[in-house]
């Protein structure tokens, strides 16, 4: 017979349960068993095995009962909302408005991008305090970084797709109230017939809160430098920065023919021309 668990000794002494085997003499050698051991062994490998299969039908009927008490668990937790009560008592739900804030200035990013994934509009996504104490925060919104996507594959959805994004700059700008304003343009459009997104968004800025611009820098391809002489950059009296970076190979035109004279801008501190116009000999005059 075999011995139950709780017969069994704690600790042997470094010895292994097979010693506790009545067929050691087998276990330990290469001696062929009797017909009377022969019998004895099948005895005892039977109930081991049956033991084994007990032992796997009480497991599971555990994991049955286990996932039937999960769902009670659940549907308690569902029926008294549980989880919204334990909210209550979060501790972040008690920081001070000012500590808030704070945690918000730090965590934003320097370069903040339309996305609601991504500071500062994924606070408004997260309860209605955070949306109220970030839209108190102009300063949180008077960065901006606009990536315009290639154009749509089907024309009929691009007025569609520039609209909402007129309107999110638009509502960005809004809440940066009064504060003077950083903006980044970064253009993807690889057509001069598709440079409408980019130039739609950077007229809105200019006519609209140009006069609050104090940084403005623009990744965009070369044909879109022709646009920039409809711009009204001399109406800009808050500018200290400016950066233009051309994101292809081709020369772009003279900058004395797309730009106006710098020296019409009172605060312009920084002028930056980023260009791959090395490749084909100068193309911007030295600006001083």
């Amino acid at each position: 017979m075999i011995p139950c668990c709780h017969d069994l000794p704690t600790s042997y002494h470094g010895l292994s349960y097979a010693m506790l085997s009545p067929f050691n003499r087998l276990l330990n050698t290469n001696d062929i068993p009797t017909e009377e051991e022969t019998l004895d062994v099948q005895t005892y490998c039977s109930e081991i095995e049956t033991r084994r299969e007990a032992i796997r039908k009480r497991l599971k009927e555990l994991d049955i009962e286990r996932a039937a008490l999960t769902r009670d668990i659940d549907a308690l937790e569902e029926q008294y909302s549980f989880k919204a009560h334990k909210s209550i008592l979060s501790p972040i739900r008690r920081l001070p408005t000012e500590l808030l804030q704070s945690i918000f200035s730090i965590s934003s990013p320097k370069a903040p991008v339309l996305s609601c994934r991504e500071a500062p509009l994924i606070y408004g996504h997260v309860c209605s305090r955070w949306r109220s104490v970030s839209l108190a925060m102009p300063e949180l919104w008077a960065t901006l970084h606009v990536v315009i996507p290639r154009p749509m594959p089907f024309p009929d959805s691009e007025p569609e797709l520039l609209d909402r994004l007129t309107l999110a700059v638009t509502e960005w700008i809004c809440r940066a109230q009064e504060l003077p304003l950083d903006l980044r343009l970064v253009s993807n459009e690889r057509r001069p017939e598709d440079a409408s997104y980019a130039f739609s968004i950077l007229c809105l800025v200019l006519l609209n809160y140009g006069r609050r611009l104090k940084g403005l820098r623009l990744d965009i391809p070369s044909f879109m430098m022709n646009c920039l002489i409809q711009l009204p950059l001399e109406e800009l009296p808050l500018l200290a920065s400016l950066e233009v970076s051309v994101s292809d190979y081709s020369a772009p035109p003279i900058l004395s023919n797309t730009f106006v004279d710098v020296r019409s801008l009172p605060s312009l501190r920084k002028v930056s021309f980023n260009t791959f116009a090395w490749i084909y000999g100068p193309s911007f005059p030295s600006v001083n």
